[in-house]
C-alpha cells in the first residue's frame, strides 16, 4: 500500500492514491490511521470515485466509532451511507447503516440507569468494577486506554464518586434505585 501510494503520487491520480491511503488506514491501528483514512478521503473527494470516496468515509467512520468518537463517527457514517446508496452499493450502504446506529447508540444515555450513562460509559464502568485495569477494557472493546480513561471519568462525574474505588458501589446502588 505504502508503495502504491508513492506511485499515485508520482502519477498525479486522485483515485489510486485514495484507494492506496485506505488501504493503508485499514492496515494500521495507530493515530497513522486515522491521518491516512482522512487524507483519501480529501484526496478522493476531488475525484469523479465515488465508491472508493463511500468505502473510504465507511472506514474512517467506523475507526471513529471503534476509538469512542462517536460525535464525528455519526457524521462521517452519515456522509458513507449517503454517498454508498447514491452509488447503488447495497452491502457497503448497509454496512455503514449498521455503523452509524452503533455510533448513535453509544451516545444515547442506556435504558437501566438513573444517572444518564452512555451505553459505552455504563459498558466500560462495569468492566472497571469486575477489576479489569483500563488495558485491559481497551483491549476487549478495540478502544485505546485514553478513551477509555475519558469514558470513566465521565461516569465518575455522572455517579458523583471521586474514582474506582467507589464504582461498585455506585454502579449497584443505581441499580438497586431502577428495581425499585
Amino acid at each position: 500500500a505504502e508503495e502504491d501510494s508513492t506511485a499515485a503520487v508520482r502519477w498525479g491520480a486522485a483515485r489510486p492514491l485514495g484507494t492506496a491511503l485506505t488501504t493503508l488506514g485499514l492496515v494500521r491501528e495507530d493515530d497513522e490511521a486515522e491521518r491516512a483514512l482522512t487524507k483519501a478521503i480529501t484526496t478522493l473527494r476531488t475525484s469523479p470515485a465515488r465508491l472508493q470516496l463511500a468505502t473510504a468515509l465507511t472506514e474512517l467512520g467506523s475507526l471513529q466509532a471503534r476509538h469512542g468518537q462517536s460525535e464525528k463517527a455519526i457524521e462521517t457514517l452519515r456522509q458513507a451511507v449517503e454517498l454508498s446508496e447514491h452509488c447503488g452499493a447495497r452491502p457497503l450502504a448497509r454496512r455503514a447503516a449498521e455503523e452509524l446506529r452503533s455510533a448513535r447508540r453509544a451516545l444515547t444515555p442506556a435504558k437501566d440507569n438513573e444517572h444518564g450513562l452512555t451505553r459505552q460509559e455504563n459498558r466500560i464502568a462495569v468492566m472497571a468494577a469486575q477489576g479489569l485495569t483500563n488495558r485491559e477494557i481497551a483491549t476487549a472493546l478495540h478502544l485505546t486506554r485514553r478513551t477509555v480513561e475519558l469514558h470513566l471519568s465521565g461516569a465518575y462525574r455522572k455517579l458523583g464518586i471521586p474514582g474506582r474505588a467507589e464504582l461498585g458501589g455506585a454502579l449497584a446502588k443505581s441499580h438497586r434505585a431502577d428495581a425499585r
